[in-house]
């Protein structure tokens, strides 16, 4: 496809609105996030790429804010490749993967039959406790008026409703953000670290919304070994050796919750660990900035 300024613009601007009505957060402060979220200072970068027809940053940049805004707008895959391409971003398939794996793919198609083979089974049920042919009828009348709903839906454009996103971030500095230790020690990227030594991780984070936010799970996730930060796919292409799970965490706005937990790694290879949390069963996030760091077991 080529580079497409103009198109990369369309995008992101699409990007901002979407955020913007779905967190009822100003444009600006919109904006100053997905620059700061980007690496750079507030919405001055922003308005730079969305000024005449569109400026493109490059490509770790552009990953950044694809990251955020499928976090936050409600994108779709489509929508995600189009914005990806727009900014010729070579390895697009492999982030669309990641960003949208199948088993959260969740569509109206696959939503449906649930409903259908969940309604079935009551009825079954219901027909052996000789339920009264009203019933039935009235059952039927429902699905009717479901169909109904959701078709008129497509046809309009209208999305059906989502939960809105969880508005959490890591505090602290850079290097404070994640912190592992290890003895007397704290572990950087590309340290080495004794087979059997207990690793510590410690990080904070903070519901910065407007509104209060109950966490499923809370977690330091850790793969490996074989796989490291940067790795394409690296949530599955190591088996999951995370540390214990914080469950059910209320945060009322500006509010922060400590995680500390600890585990020993025993088999020789590299390991990275990131914070990630989950705000709807099996559908998990990372937390912003998306801080990761990697290490060496050994002998």
């Amino acid at each position: 496809m080529g580079q497409s300024p103009t198109k990369f613009k369309e995008l992101l601007e699409k990007s901002i609105n979407q955020i913007h009505a779905r967190s009822r957060k100003a444009k600006l402060i919109v904006r100053d996030e997905l620059g700061y979220v980007a690496g750079r200072e507030g919405r001055t970068a922003m308005d730079y790429w969305c000024r005449g027809e569109g400026h493109i940053p490059d490509a770790p940049t552009v990953e950044k804010l694809a990251r955020e805004i499928i976090k936050q707008s409600g994108f779709n895959k489509e929508e995600l490749k189009l914005f990806l391409l727009s900014a010729d971003y070579t390895n697009w398939e492999n982030l669309c993967d990641e960003l949208f794996p199948l088993n959260s793919d969740l569509k109206v198609a696959q939503t449906i039959p649930s409903i259908l083979s969940a309604y079935e089974s009551h009825r079954l049920v219901s027909v052996n406790k000789k339920t009264p042919l009203w019933a039935f009828i009235a059952g039927a009348l429902l699905m009717i008026l479901l169909f109904v709903t959701l078709a008129l839906n497509s046809i309009n454009g209208k999305p059906i409703a989502t939960p809105q996103p969880v508005m959490i971030k890591l505090v602290g500095q850079n290097q404070q953000q994640l912190i592992i230790t290890a003895t007397s020690r704290t572990i950087s990227s590309g340290d080495e670290v004794q087979s059997g030594e207990k690793l510590t991780v410690t990080f904070k984070i903070m519901n910065y919304d407007a509104r209060s936010v109950t966490i499923k799970s809370l977690v330091a996730g850790a793969r490996g070994p074989g796989v490291g930060c940067n790795q394409s796919k690296k949530w599955t292409s190591a088996q999951d050796v995370s540390f214990p799970l914080a469950t059910n965490i209320l945060l009322q706005p500006g509010q922060e919750y400590e995680y500390r937990e600890g585990r020993i790694f025993y088999e020789e290879g590299t390991y990275f660990i990131e914070p990630v949390f989950e705000d709807m069963p099996n559908h998990w996030n990372g937390i912003l900035p998306f801080t990761c760091i990697d290490f060496l077991v050994i002998k």
